[in-house]
C-alpha cells in the first residue's frame, strides 16, 4: 500500500507540469503487474510521476529519509516496506529517472505447496 500511496503522490504532483517540449502532463498512470517466475512471485509498481532524483536512489530505504516536505511524510514508509520485504526473504529494487517516474520491483519467494 505504501508503494501506492507514493505512486499517487508523485503522479498528482507531476500532474500539470510542462514538459521541455511545452506540453503539459495531464496523464496520470500508474501500472500493476505481478508474475510468478518459476519459485519467485515479482510485483511491479510503475508510475509517470515526478520520479527521483539519481542522488537520491541510494537513500530511499533509510528511514526517515523522504523528499516529501515535512507535512506530507516521515520518511518511514519505505523503510518499513523494505523491512518487511526482507524480512519474508525478498528483494526490493527502485528504478526512476528524474521527471519521467519511477519504478519499484518487489520479488518474494513463492509458497510451496506441500
Amino acid at each position: 500500500l505504501n508503494l501506492l500511496g507514493n505512486a499517487r503522490d508523485a503522479v498528482n504532483e507531476r500532474a500539470g507540469m510542462q514538459k521541455t517540449s511545452g506540453e503539459t502532463v495531464d496523464e496520470k498512470r500508474i501500472r500493476i503487474q505481478t508474475r510468478q517466475d518459476s519459485d519467485q512471485v515479482v510485483a511491479k509498481i510503475e508510475d509517470n510521476g515526478v520520479g527521483i532524483l539519481a542522488s537520491d536512489l541510494d537513500r530511499l530505504f533509510e528511514p526517515f529519509f523522504t523528499t516529501k516536505a515535512a507535512d506530507q511524510g516521515t520518511g518511514l514508509g519505505l523503510s518499513i516496506t523494505y523491512a518487511i520485504v526482507k524480512n519474508h526473504t525478498g528483494q526490493i529494487t527502485c528504478q526512476s529517472t528524474r521527471g519521467e517516474g519511477a519504478t519499484f520491483r518487489v520479488v518474494l519467494p513463492a509458497l510451496q505447496e506441500t
